[in-house]
């Protein structure tokens, strides 16, 4: 990442994947905010400067914007956006190095923020990925366990 970027956002097989560099530095810098608890939290300040979203991320966070069903918005949402004295904020919920799946809760008002951000390539971790990868050929494996032949009835 980018010498500013604190964070970036990118995209793999329709998951969002949070990334913070690999070093401390995140965590004694003045704009990054991460809460570990009962519910993880992480926030970063100024994201013009230190938020870098790749496209395709970008792509699924502008669809958030979109949802208009009551579930999708909550108090206690897992992405959101603020902003304090002119300067925007970027917060999900998790830790610093995070995978989110659909559906997403959104805060109420959620609009992706265009051009509070730095466009960066869809570089995903490789243990992000494999955790994926690992994650969907579990998932394919069970489904196909229950497929619908498994329940058909002997009555002819």
């Amino acid at each position: 990442m980018e010498k500013d970027l604190i964070v970036g956002v990118c995209a793999y097989k329709g998951l969002l994947v949070f990334l913070a560099p690999e070093d401390d530095s995140p965590f004694e810098h003045p704009n990054w905010t991460c809460v570990v608890g009962e519910r993880p939290m992480c926030s970063i300040r100024d994201t013009k400067r230190h938020l870098g979203i790749s496209e395709e991320a970008a792509k699924i966070l502008r669809q958030l914007g979109d949802q208009k069903d009551d579930a999708s918005v909550s108090s206690s949402s897992e992405i959101g956006w603020s902003e304090t004295d002119g300067v925007t904020s970027f917060s999900w919920t998790g830790f610093p190095m995070a995978i989110m799946g659909m559906p997403v809760k959104v805060a109420a008002g959620y609009r992706f923020r265009e051009g509070e951000y730095v466009t960066i390539k869809n570089v995903v971790d490789p243990q992000a990925a494999s955790v994926i990868d690992a994650m969907m050929h579990r998932n394919q494996a069970a489904e196909d366990s229950c497929g619908a032949d498994r329940f058909e009835s002997d009555d002819e």
